[in-house]
């Protein structure tokens, strides 16, 4: 990142990508654990109890909580790289 602010980068632009992609991992992830979920249910529904394996809402909330889990350590790690020092990023490379 330091390398990107360094060749002109805008901080914006440095912020966009780093949630850009930490986002497309926590949106990945939560697919892949509604898929894997609704596939594993009839093996899943012994372990839970007065809720179905298959429940919108639980399935809805959970790919919620992790996509805002995803935005929230993207966004922090983002404000670390804004604030990087090209030339102290530079010279430690």
């Amino acid at each position: 990142m330091g390398v990107r602010i360094a060749h002109g980068a805008q901080r914006g632009d440095v912020l966009w990508l780093i949630l850009r992609q930490g986002l497309g991992i926590g949106v990945l992830g939560a697919a892949s654990g509604v898929l894997l979920a609704l596939v594993l249910a009839r093996y899943l529904q012994p372990l839970l109890f007065q809720v179905s394996a298959r429940d919108p809402w639980i399935l809805g909330s959970t790919s919620l909580l992790v996509v805002l889990l995803a935005a929230l350590a993207s966004w922090i790690s983002s404000r670390k790289a804004r604030h990087l020092d090209p030339a102290v990023v530079l010279r430690a490379e």
